[in-house]
């Protein structure tokens, strides 16, 4: 019997509900998460609990831990499979399969008895449904043959080129036959008829009457559009974030591994017994947890998930900036107020220390992430966890790191931000992004404190690589942007927060705490002034996603898919090193740097 197991992050992203999971030479889709059985560890963060409007979250089991007791479901997909040495093609039924056990070909003329292999091609369509190909009606589609064989042949003809038209699909009964290209054109003929070929629902689901009028799109099943997963994180700040407030006995009580049997049936034959065992373990009055248990099962109950309402960033952003006394080590949100103009250093880096306000050094951080869905193709819909079957919950992951804060100083960035050259840069994205249609809700609000500020974050993603010794996968960003008299935020947060030993190595602490992150930030924008791609980088008039970005490219300004929140789009060199026809944020610090050294 074949172990197939799964990181416990990857089981949340990149290869959560919906999403194709290839292992070794299988291939398999993960179920939502109606099918889960609920495991025993829970995750609460309040704040996005009620954005998210969920009683609670729960994460994925560790190998360790609770696989035992509970694993995350996954339906093979595709169903249709082909023998690499017989080319033979078998449609997999969920009743032909054997647990732990690869498919093989079973076929009399086939005697090496290989392991079959996935088809490449999937279908998918805007509204987030995934289907496979229905080969055995494609292939004898406008053939004067009533034959629905299923005895069906792929083949690949390597004298026909690199192309779709090299594979082939054929039926061994009728010989019809026709090439992947073939195919593609019939569905997009049939479909220009006004006829729908989505069949309206996931692989693991059977719904003869799902209806879905979108077209589908017939790629390859590793295809970048096949899948989007949708998440939403915020960070665990004061008050809840406080040891004395996460350690109250409520929390203890709903972590109890006996919880969630009590949830469910409270007032079962065992519901009294297992809160009289939970009261005393936890050292809680019973009726208190009986009181606990009502409103746990009233959230559950609740409304739909909605991902609008809430301000996460402006409390976070709060929480930064505020003054705060002695902290406990077992918080959950430690910091230390620092700042880049220190008496001792010479004028540059008093310089450079001007154009930012404060500077606060996260030396504990826990970060909550939570899987809200995903997309397909053309993203106009996001399908929800539960696929809208109201459980009450969301897959999630928390983590512990450290971070970098950094806010630029108000005065400077508003007089900066108000320039019309700048202002007329900007306009170019602004525009552009008004007519990228439904992908256009993922890219971030376009002005100029929010690109300076999310250049900023990625130019020194790379620089802390260098100086701090983390992979720059392994950092990640939040960005705080907003114009506003009452409310203005202008900060970024850098920090690490991963599930194995590079959440803790303290790398970025140490460079926040001394002179050495003059030198990083000065290092970034130095940097920042010339890229490999250059000229054609810098006077770049849209590149990246939908062309929503600048002067930025993989040479000079992009990071990992892990480390950006915004798809790396909304960049811009040119807003912080400046140019003939735009000033710079930060130019008048790489001109001192520059004087410097010819004075030198």
């Amino acid at each position: 019997m074949r172990k197939r197991t799964i990181r416990r992050s990857h089981a949340l992203c990149p290869f959560g509900v919906g999403a194709i999971w290839n292992f070794g030479k299988e291939s398999f889709v993960g179920m939502d998460i109606s099918y889960w059985r609920q495991p025993p560890t829970r995750i609460n963060l309040e704040r996005l609990e009620k954005k998210l409007r969920v009683g609670h979250f729960l994460a994925p089991p560790s190998i360790t831990g609770a696989a035992k007791y509970f694993s995350v479901p996954y339906r093979r997909f595709p169903a249709w499979l082909f023998c690499g040495n017989c080319r033979g093609m078998v449609r997999m039924q969920p009743s032909d399969e054997v647990k732990g056990e690869s498919p093989r070909c079973s076929r009399p003329g086939c005697r090496t008895n290989p392991v079959l292999i996935p088809m490449r091609f999937v279908m998918i369509c805007s509204k987030g449904h995934l289907s496979d190909v229905p080969w055995d009606k494609a292939v004898h589609s406008g053939n004067n043959t009533r034959c629905e064989s299923l005895n069906l042949k792929f083949t690949v003809d390597r004298n026909a080129g690199p192309g779709l038209e090299s594979l082939t699909v054929s039926c061994n009964s009728c010989n019809a036959r026709k090439t992947v290209k073939q195919i593609i054109q019939w569905f997009e003929a049939i479909q220009a008829k006004g006829t729908s070929a989505c069949n309206g629902h996931q692989p693991w689901e059977f719904n003869p009457d799902a209806r879905c009028t979108s077209p589908v799109s017939i790629v390859q099943r590793g295809a970048g559009d096949v899948y989007f997963a949708v998440t939403e994180s915020a960070l665990d700040i004061p008050p809840y974030s406080d040891y004395s407030s996460y350690s109250s006995p409520r929390l203890l009580v709903v972590n109890h591994p006996d919880f969630p049997t009590l949830r469910s049936s409270p007032d079962g034959p065992i519901g009294p017994l297992l809160s009289e065992k939970i009261a005393n373990e936890v050292g809680f009055p019973v009726d208190a947890v009986r009181r606990i248990v009502a409103e746990e099962v009233g959230l559950i109950a609740g409304s739909p998930i909605q991902t609008e309402a809430g301000d996460l960033m402006s409390d976070e952003y709060k929480a930064f900036l505020a003054t705060r006394g002695e902290q406990d080590p077992r918080d959950r949100f430690v910091t230390v107020q620092s700042s880049l103009a220190h008496e001792s250093q010479d004028e540059l880096a008093k310089t450079i220390g001007g154009h930012f306000d404060r500077v606060v050094i996260a030396t504990r951080l826990r970060v909550v992430r939570a899987f809200i869905g995903f997309e397909r193709g053309s993203q106009e819909a996001i399908v929800p966890a539960d696929l809208g079957k109201a459980v009450g919950w969301l897959p999630a992951l928390e983590t512990y790191g450290e971070g970098i804060f950094l806010s630029l100083n108000e005065n400077l960035l508003r007089s900066w931000e108000s320039d019309k050259q700048v202002l007329s840069r900007v306009q170019r994205l602004a525009s552009r992004k008004s007519g990228l249609g439904p992908i256009g809700r993922h890219v971030p609000e376009v002005n100029p404190r929010f690109l300076l500020l999310h250049t900023l974050s990625h130019l020194l993603i790379r620089q802390f690589a260098f100086d701090a010794g983390y992979s720059s996968a392994s950092l990640g960003e939040r960005i705080y942007a907003h114009v506003s008299d009452s409310d203005p935020r202008a900060g970024i947060l850098i920090y690490t927060a991963e599930g194995d030993s590079e959440g803790t190595l303290g790398g970025l602490a140490r460079i926040g705490s001394s002179k050495l992150l003059t030198r990083s930030v000065l290092g970034a924008l130095q940097r920042a002034q010339w890229c490999s791609s250059d000229p054609i980088c810098s006077e770049s008039n849209g590149q990246g996603t939908g062309g929503m970005n600048l002067a930025a490219c993989h040479a000079c300004a992009l990071v990992a898919e892990t480390s950006c929140v915004h798809m790396n789009t909304a960049l811009d060199r040119v807003l912080l090193i400046g140019n003939e026809r735009c000033p710079g944020y930060f130019q008048d610090i790489l001109r001192s740097a520059e004087n410097l050294v010819v004075s030198t």
